[in-house]
This record gives structure tokens, sequence and C-alpha cells, in this order.
């Protein structure tokens, strides 16, 4: 007997989900059929990963072994943050599952590119900028992106850059 997809509960339909760290793409999203052509929901925080959001991915991740999360954040230091704690336990929440996370922001070597093209924006670093270094580097992080994030000049690109 074949299964009809109504008759799914939502953690056997969902297999793919789509994090995004920043409101305001949905209408972007909609009009693209992203969504539709790769079967995908999504979850927005408006920046950092809320125990609520991990807790959702972790459940899914337990219900579907090829669940996946694509993650399109900005190439900064808050971007970073938000995706090692979407894979990585912390003192606030502690994963069950493995959860395989692809990054769809913007990357190393994007960034570099939009820089060369000015698409880079200066930053100011709150809570200075060698732990910042440090946090990066532990997180396996490049030391020379760390060093764009972070260093005398820290920089980063936004997906808005776009």
């Amino acid at each position: 007997m074949n299964t009809i997809l109504s008759d799914l509960m939502p953690s056997e339909r969902i297999r793919r989900l789509l994090y995004i760290e920043k409101e305001g793409f949905s209408e972007l999203l909609e009009s693209s059929g992203l969504l539709e052509r790769f079967d995908m929901a999504t979850v927005s925080t408006k920046g950092m990963s809320v125990i609520a959001a991990r807790q959702l991915i972790d459940y899914l991740a337990g219900q579907n072994p090829d669940f996946e999360v694509y993650a399109l954040v900005d190439f900064d230091i808050t971007g970073t943050d938000i995706l090692c704690t979407l894979t990585a336990d912390t003192e606030r929440y502690t994963f069950r599952n493995y959860i395989d996370v692809k990054q769809l922001g913007v990357t190393w070597e994007q960034a570099q590119m939009l820089h060369e093209r000015g698409l880079s924006e200066p930053v100011d670093i709150k809570g200075g900028a060698w732990g910042t270094y440090n946090r990066l580097i532990a997180n396996g992080m490049d030391e020379d992106a760390a060093e764009f994030l972070s260093g005398d000049e820290p920089l980063r690109v936004e997906l808005n850059a776009f």
C-alpha cells in the first residue's frame, strides 16, 4: 500500500531544513521556488541559534537518518558561531543525534573574492579581538579567515552584500 504524504507525521516528511540567520528572505525564497524544488522547510532565528531551533533540528535528525540542514549565514563572527552551535554541544544544549550541516552562506573563499570587489565592511568586536580569534581557531576556522574577522581591522561580508 502506498503512503500518501498527508498520512505522514511532519518528522517523516521533513528531510531538509534551510536555516537562515536573519529574516527578510521569505519573499525571495517563495518566488524562487527553491523550497519546493528541493523539498525543504525553513527556520529563522534572527541571529544565534536558539535552543528551540536546536531541539527541532536534533529531533528531526533523530527521526530521519538522511536529514540535512543547510545554513544560510553571513561570513562574520556571529555566522561562524551559528554554524558551530548548529552542530556542536554547548553548555546550554547537548545534541542526541549527528547533524549534517552544509553551509550555503558566504564561505571564506567567497568572502575573499567579495572583499576584493569592495563588498566587505569593517566591524567592531565586543569582548576583545584576541579572545575572538582564539575562539574562531578553536572552532576550526583557518588562521587567515580568523584574522580577517578579528584582526587589527576586522571585516565581515553579509548576505545582503549580494
